[in-house]
C-alpha cells in the first residue's frame, strides 16, 4: 500500500492505470445525506443508459458536499497524473484543484435492478484522456459489483468510502443491484499526456520491463 503526497491517502495499483483508494472518504454517510437533501434527482432514462442497461437509475449533478471532499478528489487525480505522466487539460486545475462549489459531483442512485452493461465512457484512445473517479458512499446493498473486461481486476464489491480511478476508455460494467439502493458518485476530468494503450499492451510492457 502506498500513500499520496499531500493527504496521505492509502492506495494500491490494481492494474496499469487502475488505482484503488480504500475508505478514502471517512464520513461517506454525510455524502449520501447531502445528495438526498439537495432533492435534485432525475430519472436517467436516456437512450444511452437504456443501451447499457443503466436503468432504473437516478442522477443528480451538484456541488461537492465539502471542500475536504473536493480536495480528496483532487488528490486522487494528482496521484494518477504523477504516476502516469499526465496533467489536467484545464491548466488552472493544476494549482486550483477541485473546489466545493464546482458542479462536477454526479451522484448516481441505483435502485434494485439497476445495472450498467459493459461500456466505455470515452470510445477512442488518444492523448487527451477522460479519467473516471468512482466513489462509493455505501455498501449496505447486495449485488452491484464493478467489473472490468480484463482478468487482472476481479469483480469488486466496494466498501463504503472507497474510491477507484481509471481511464474512461477501459471497458467496465456494474452487475445488477439485487437488494437495497446502491449509491455511486462519478467525477470525470480530461487529462493530457502520453498516448493511451490498452490494458493488455500496458501489462505486456510492464512484464517486459520486469524481466
Amino acid at each position: 500500500m502506498e500513500k499520496t503526497a499531500k493527504l496521505g491517502l492509502d492506495y494500491v495499483e490494481w492494474a496499469p492505470r487502475v488505482l484503488y483508494f480504500p475508505k478514502a472518504i471517512k464520513d461517506p454517510q454525510a455524502s449520501i445525506d447531502y445528495m438526498e437533501a439537495k432533492d435534485e434527482w432525475y430519472a436517467n432514462d436516456s437512450e444511452y443508459n437504456e443501451a447499457i442497461g443503466g436503468t432504473p437509475r437516478h442522477d443528480c449533478y451538484i456541488d461537492f458536499p465539502s471542500q475536504e471532499e473536493a480536495e480528496i478528489f483532487t488528490e486522487v487525480y494528482n496521484t494518477y497524473n504523477k504516476l502516469y505522466g499526465y496533467s489536467w487539460l484545464e491548466s488552472e486545475r493544476t494549482d486550483r484543484g477541485l473546489q466545493k462549489e464546482d458542479v462536477e459531483y454526479n451522484g448516481v442512485r441505483y435502485v434494485t435492478g439497476g445495472e450498467a452493461k459493459t461500456h466505455k465512457d470515452q470510445p477512442v484512445e488518444h492523448d487527451i484522456g477522460l479519467t473516471n473517479i468512482c466513489y462509493y458512499p455505501n455498501d449496505d446493498y447486495e449485488g452491484g459489483e464493478l467489473g472490468f473486461d480484463f482478468e487482472e481486476v476481479p469483480l469488486y464489491k466496494p466498501d463504503a468510502g472507497d474510491i477507484l480511478v481509471f481511464p474512461g476508455h477501459y471497458d467496465h460494467y456494474a452487475l445488477p443491484t439485487t437488494k437495497g439502493t446502491k449509491y455511486l458518485v462519478l467525477a470525470k476530468a480530461y487529462m493530457v499526456g502520453p498516448g493511451i494503450k490498452t490494458p493488455r499492451e500496458m501489462l505486456e510492457d510492464t512484464e517486459m520491463e520486469n524481466m
